[in-house]
């Protein structure tokens, strides 16, 4: 019978069932657990073996064993030693490689390569020299040079080639700007006295950050390698001349003309390293171009109608 007032009734729960139950959820737990725990050893486990020419693997992105020599071989240049042999030093340059993978991946994450404009700008130069690269792979032949030069005699009446060797001494924490000018010209006193630039360069000077290739080279080819300012002074100077040191962003050059043509009305065989640094460097322009159209025609690109 229920009486006003007063407050209704409650249910009542056996004391018994409560630590059943939870034993029993205490054990699901842990089973369901445990079951996880085994599909994160499973998956790693399965994971696929490392490529036979891999060095390591990060996030699913593999170091090769041919990019983890080039950073060997870097180092060695940076030390001004030999290639790291001892495991110690070989294992401090594979995590360095790994640390370079993690930022770069989280570079990306973090979408640099599309609000930096560095970064950009680096990444667009990579291409356009991988592009050159491959298109300068092979070596033309005399036919294709021959017909290039009848179709542009009077442009090569007015071009001016060079091949240049250069001395460099970088201007570093470890070494004074005073310090590397006086090596710089002890680099030109020996080579005015007739010592082999090999020589003068194991003895005097440092690996050069972009070597330039030994081969004739128009001066828009040559600036690739060399600041404007080293470039003027190459093209001012005769064959066979030597610079005095001068100074760049990255150290101080001394340069030589090794040999310089001129267009001119010369034979096509006189004129022919003229003819072959022109044909390379359009080669590559007409590569570059045809690249990009593809990739123009290859992408969904949208302009606003009042867009100039």
């Amino acid at each position: 019978m229920e009486v006003a007032g007063s407050r209704p009734p409650v249910a009542v729960i056996d004391a018994t069932f409560r630590p059943a139950r939870a034993r029993a959820l205490l054990f699901a737990g842990l089973a369901a657990g445990i079951a996880l725990a085994a599909v994160g050893i499973s998956s790693q486990r399965t994971a696929p073996p490392l490529p036979a020419d891999a060095m390591a693997r990060v996030n699913g992105r593999v170091i090769r064993d041919a990019d983890f020599q080039a950073a060997l071989n870097d180092a060695a240049l940076l030390a001004g030693a030999t290639s790291p042999s001892d495991a110690a030093g070989r294992r401090q340059v594979l995590d360095g490689m790994i640390e370079e993978e993690l930022l770069v991946q989280r570079a990306l994450d973090l979408g640099l390569a599309q609000r930096d404009g560095r970064v950009r700008r680096e990444l667009a130069a990579a291409v356009v020299t991988s592009v050159v690269l491959t298109a300068n792979a092979t070596e033309p032949d005399v036919a294709e040079l021959r017909a290039y030069y009848e179709a542009n005699r009077a442009h090569f009446a007015q071009q001016v080639v060079v091949r240049v060797a250069q001395v460099w001494l970088g201007v570093t924490n470890l070494r004074s700007e005073t310090q590397s000018y006086e090596k710089a010209k002890e680099a030109e006193r020996r080579w005015r006295l007739g010592d082999d630039v090999v020589t003068i360069r194991s003895d005097v000077g440092d690996a050069e950050p972009v070597p330039i290739p030994d081969r004739p080279m128009l001066p828009g080819e040559l600036a690739r390698y060399l600041d404007p300012i080293c470039v003027n002074v190459v093209l001012s100077l005769a064959a066979g001349k030597i610079s005095q040191p001068i100074r760049s962003l990255t150290g101080f050059h001394v340069l030589k003309v090794v040999a310089r043509w001129t267009g001119g009305s010369a034979s096509f065989e006189q004129a022919l390293p003229v003819v072959e640094s022109e044909y390379r460097q359009e080669r590559a322009n007409r590569a570059l171009v045809d690249y990009v159209k593809e990739l123009r025609r290859g992408a969904a690109i949208e302009v606003r109608p009042d867009a100039p």
